[in-house]
């Protein structure tokens, strides 16, 4: 394997922050679960595939919400004008977030706020699919 690009695993993470690596090309989608006390996450802004903004990954155009950290705690998020998309697991687990506002958001994956526990609301104006099990284990 001697061209096999190098993975991180988060499997024993306990860490409140977490800097990405500037050269990050991708990321598995579950990567970030099971991670309980991540409240942030950063990278460089040098990085050709991603960005973060108040703690949260994104991708570089910002079409994509990919990580908002499952210890971030904030009972209310507004989700960015440009974010038409929630990736699967983004918000997998926080049980601080009780509203969310998805604004121009259109397609909510798979497991996306599985787990979140104390979310009672989501304003989806936009909305066109929703994955499976997006919301389950929420109010």
């Amino acid at each position: 394997m001697a061209n096999a690009k190098p993975t991180l695993n988060l499997a024993n993470f306990t860490s409140p922050s977490i800097t990405l690596p500037p050269s990050l090309e991708g990321l598995f989608n579950d990567i970030f679960v099971g991670c309980e006390q991540l409240s942030s996450i950063s990278i460089r802004s040098d990085n050709q595939n991603f960005i973060t903004q108040d703690g949260i990954l994104y991708s570089k155009n910002q079409k994509y919400l990919i990580a908002y950290p499952q210890g971030k705690k904030a009972a209310y998020f507004t989700v960015p004008d440009a974010v038409t998309e929630i990736t699967d697991y983004a918000f997998y687990g926080n049980t601080f977030l009780k509203s969310v506002d998805l604004k121009n958001t259109e397609i909510i994956r798979e497991f996306a706020f599985y787990g979140c526990e104390n979310l009672e609301k989501a304003d989806a104006l936009s909305l066109l699919g929703v994955g499976a099990f997006a919301f389950d284990e929420t109010k």
